[in-house]
């Protein structure tokens, strides 16, 4: 026999599982049958009432359904960025576009901080990426070292760098 005391701990156990919704589905079918074919001696306030209670548990279980439909998990990616020109007074900008997988959504991010970098090239700035929701695009600052006076390269321009992409995802049912 069922322990009606340990009722919501039952239902919040099944919830918990696509399995398990459609158990709980099946549980108020089966109830909705009681309601409309129970005993020929119940009052009519008794299936009144259970009837109500049907309609409650019907209500409650397409909410917990679309519920457990839009479940978000996180996910986060680290990505490395290098660039790099051989010309000693290189000095430009260039943007790079750093996606999580294309269901996810980008919510924040580390960095990006440059590993290494020579002549003053850094990062210019981080953006989400303007129509791609799980992408975020980091610009680059190269700038090149120069040259000497006997035209000698002091040294050309490059940047490595890291950046963490946090977001979220449908979750696995």
């Amino acid at each position: 026999m069922l322990d009606l005391a340990h009722w919501p701990e039952i239902i919040s156990r099944a919830a918990q599982s696509r399995g398990g919704l459609v158990a709980l589905g099946l549980l108020l079918l089966g109830a909705a049958l009681r309601v409309l074919f129970g005993r020929a001696g119940d009052p009519p306030w008794v299936r009144l009432l259970a009837f109500a209670m049907m309609i409650g548990g019907v209500v409650w279980f397409i909410k917990l359904s679309v519920a457990e439909s839009q479940r978000m998990e996180p996910v986060a990616q680290r990505f490395e960025g290098d660039d790099r020109d051989g010309d000693c007074d290189v000095n430009r900008t260039k943007s790079y576009e750093h996606c999580l997988p294309e269901t996810s959504k980008v919510t924040s991010w580390d960095g990006p901080t440059p590993t290494t970098a020579n002549c003053g090239s850094g990062i210019a700035g981080i953006t989400a990426t303007s129509g791609k929701p799980n992408c975020v695009t980091v610009t680059t600052i190269l700038r090149g070292c120069g040259y000497g006076m006997i035209h000698d390269c002091k040294g050309t321009g490059w940047i490595h760098y890291a950046v963490t992409v946090h977001g979220v995802r449908p979750g696995s049912t």
